[in-house]
């Protein structure tokens, strides 16, 4: 189950659209925002995409090898810097408003499904660095874009993941 994931964060195979990893880290933010199934492909998280079912799925732990966990970092930096942040410290407020317009916008979805894929594949200080940033820095600033439900959603997936027999 994990090698599509694998092969593909590798560079060895490509997307269902035939496109490879090394692709996904050139797109600009329009490409981003307009093609919705490379989201699936560079998280992928333990359940089938209903928006992208050709997307791998992988199992709980995940664990990178050394060449995908220094793909996952680029293209969690890719991610961060498409919704605003331009690192952990700093907000592009006009990009941020562009990408979050409301609590109902698609890329509240991806970021949880990065945030998912960054807990199970343990990478979870990472998960805790972005979450932060995104509380300090969007969700502060910005509470009318972002959704209770979701926020205490996130908090739950980051700070009460547990692992335990292979189910989480």
């Amino acid at each position: 189950m994990n090698d599509t994931a694998i092969k593909f964060l590798s560079g060895t195979i490509p997307d269902h659209l035939g496109r490879y990893v090394g692709e996904y880290l050139k797109f600009d933010h329009a490409e981003m925002e307009k093609c919705h199934g490379w989201v699936q492909w560079a998280f992928p998280i333990d359940t089938p995409s209903k928006y992208n079912p050709d997307a791998p799925v992988i199992t709980v732990p995940f664990i990178h090898t050394a060449e995908t966990s220094f793909i996952i970092n680029s293209l969690v930096k890719q991610f961060m810097k498409f919704i605003g942040l331009n690192d952990y410290y700093a907000l592009d407020h006009d990009r941020f408003k562009e990408a979050i317009t409301d609590p109902n916008n698609h890329n509240i979805l991806r970021i949880s499904r990065v945030l998912t894929h960054l807990m199970i594949s343990s990478k979870s200080d990472e998960a805790r660095w972005l979450l932060r940033s995104i509380t300090l820095l969007m969700i502060k600033r910005y509470p009318e874009r972002f959704s209770p439900v979701t926020v205490a959603y996130w908090y739950t997936l980051v700070y009460d993941f547990q692992i335990s027999d292979g189910f989480y």
